[in-house]
């Protein structure tokens, strides 16, 4: 593989993510447009020395041993009674925390989260759904830099209906338009303008939405946009 193969590789790669990610509205064309235009690669990297001969059948299998590898591990379980499961985690949260207990249903609930739709790829997280900051919401491209604001949701966990309000924007900026996703990318409903909105658990067509992990996006013109993570449970 020579430097023109990896660069052609790369290239396309950035191409196609980018169009993407403008296609599901996650990135403005225009910030799209910059971005091709980045040097080193606008962002995207590509490792050639890290590949697989079409021969090596050994890691070949590695591959897919770690491709189908589970998204927890069955050793970490410990069931304590028939009301609460413990699960032990690999490494002690910065607070001291090495377990988390769980009922049946709210681990049922957390395991479901984590299966891909159909013909999706396991790795749903993109760059901009990446949760970085505290309170788990990020940046997204657009708009002027200002002071700090988030989308806050309370509570996270619902078991049925949120509430969501702005924060950190002061009075006759603290509007924008709040919509609701989930993990694919598909609008699960429009919550409309505003500065503050009560998600009631339900689609476009006024459906109960079923457990799992949800994206609430506010885009406030001139200030950007924040996305937070919303766990269903039901």
């Amino acid at each position: 593989m020579t430097d023109a193969d990896l660069f052609r590789v790369q290239a396309q790669v950035r191409s196609r993510v980018l169009r993407w990610l403008v296609r599901h509205d996650y990135l403005d064309e225009a910030v799209a447009s910059d971005m091709l235009a980045w040097g080193h690669g606008g962002g995207f990297s590509l490792d050639g020395s890290v590949r697989l001969a079409a021969w090596d059948r050994g890691g070949l299998e590695g591959l897919a041993r770690y491709c189908a590898r589970p998204s927890f591990s069955a050793g970490r379980f410990e069931p304590l009674n028939a009301e609460l499961v413990l699960y032990h985690l690999r490494k002690p949260l910065a607070d001291g925390t090495s377990c988390v207990r769980l009922s049946p249903l709210e681990l049922l609930a957390r395991l479901a989260a984590l299966i891909p739709p159909p013909r999706q790829h396991r790795l749903r997280y993109y760059g901009v759904l990446l949760f970085t900051e505290p309170g788990g919401s990020t940046d997204l491209p657009g708009g002027p830099a200002g002071g700090p604001w988030s989308l806050r949701v309370w509570p996270n966990p619902p078991r049925g209906s949120c509430s969501l309000a702005l924060e950190g924007l002061s009075a006759g900026a603290s509007s924008g338009r709040t919509r609701i996703f989930d993990l694919s990318g598909r609008l699960v409903r429009d919550l409309g303008p505003g500065d503050a909105w009560l998600w009631d658990g339900r689609n476009t067509r006024g459906r109960e939405v079923c457990s799992g992990i949800y994206f609430a996006r506010t885009d406030v013109r001139g200030r950007g946009s924040r996305t937070s993570k919303v766990l269903m449970l039901r």
